[in-house]
């Protein structure tokens, strides 16, 4: 397959100093690396006989490089409706999420937004696929948001059926995709993790409206699971909630914090805020035994070094596109390898790019 760059997929559908001395080595001599070892390469001075680390570690970076050309791709998908079989209910109010995290993605500086509805499993895996083995090389960064029904076990729903939660971040990791190597992946994930309720202390109805659940430089070696921050709406076994007119709390709590504190605070500063506005700010209102439930969000972070998105970057004009899944088959995939002169020779281009509508001049999209 040839390469593409990633925003040409995303937007056209083609798819202080820190050293580890010697002396640590002293007294116990070289060993040999165990599970929880740290290995070291040393040598030993001919002459004094003293012990020294051959290849020190390289300086100790803090802060991820948000300096390339542009921030980067930005993935949204987006399950509202689903397969009779999987007695799911319909995600009323959804579509207000798609809104607030399409919004906060153009805060986070993503210039490439896609948002998918309604996919199946072999579809989203196609996108996943396709975005992944695309060329990240000219971004800072990759994000993606799930909104979808959910259950135990980092279960995500699909329209057709359950995924999981590796399902969408295995594409990305620096084993499968080494153009986002040492790169964040931010994943924001609004779906249940199970059944539980979690009643809080107190039950002061906080909005009139009805609450539903969401159910169910050298060569290195890098850890090929480093660079993630996964972000649930909830804990482990516990549902979370989203209001049919206003949107999951979860989401709510993001876009607010985001745009509050995004050309200010860390990342991970960032999510703490939204930790706690979903913490002290919401519960639920549905008028029967779940009234007065309250929701924690989890944040689980692999990150290697801190995210500062500032603002000089920000394109006032990001482009989203808003997708529908049908047309979209494997099979027939054709991607040339320069998105200005790209022509699809098979059909396949001709319906995908159909599927789609390109928004130029910063024009916002209607979502469906």
């Amino acid at each position: 397959m040839t390469a593409v760059t990633a925003a040409g997929l995303i937007m056209n559908g083609t798819l202080p100093d820190v050293q580890y001395a010697g002396d640590l080595l002293k007294a116990d001599g070289p060993g040999h690396d165990v599970t929880d070892a740290m290995g070291f390469n040393y040598y030993e001075d001919s002459i004094t006989g003293e012990l020294h680390v051959f290849n020190e570690f390289e300086e100790v970076k803090f802060e991820y490089n948000m300096s390339h050309e542009k921030r980067g791709c930005f993935l949204i998908f987006n399950q509202e409706n689903f397969a009779p079989w999987l007695n799911l209910s319909a995600r009323k109010g959804t579509e207000q999420d798609v809104i607030s995290v399409r919004q906060a993605a153009r805060l986070m500086g993503f210039e490439y937004i896609r948002v998918v509805h309604d996919a199946t499993r072999d579809q989203i895996k196609f996108w996943l696929k396709m975005v992944g083995e695309s060329d990240h090389s000219p971004y800072d960064a990759f994000g993606c948001a799930i909104l979808s029904h959910g259950d135990e076990g980092d279960v995500v729903f699909a329209k057709d059926g359950p995924m999981h939660i590796t399902d969408f971040t295995s594409p990305f990791t620096a084993e499968n995709c080494k153009t986002l190597a040492r790169k964040p992946k931010l994943f924001f994930i609004q779906a249940c993790r199970g059944t539980k309720k979690d009643s809080g202390v107190e039950l002061d109805a906080m909005s009139p409206n009805v609450d539903v659940v969401d159910g169910m430089p050298s060569p290195i070696k890098l850890p090929s699971q480093a660079d993630f921050m996964i972000a649930c709406a909830t804990i482990p076994g516990y549902m979370s909630w989203r209001n049919t007119k206003r949107g999951s709390w979860f989401i709510q709590a993001l876009l607010d914090c985001v745009a509050k504190y995004v050309k200010t605070l860390e990342l991970m500063e960032i999510m703490t805020r939204v930790n706690s506005v979903v913490a002290h700010h919401f519960q639920s209102n549905t008028g029967d035994e779940s009234d007065g439930s309250k929701q924690i969000p989890s944040i689980a972070s692999q990150l290697t070094a801190q995210v500062y998105f500032f603002q000089d970057k920000l394109d006032e004009n990001a482009n989203c596109v808003v997708a529908e899944p049908d047309g979209i088959e494997e099979s027939k995939v054709d991607i040339s390898p320069n998105e200005k002169t790209s022509k699809q020779s098979s059909g396949f281009g001709k319906r995908l790019r159909r599927s789609f509508r390109r928004l130029k001049g910063g024009r916002k999209a209607e979502v469906k």
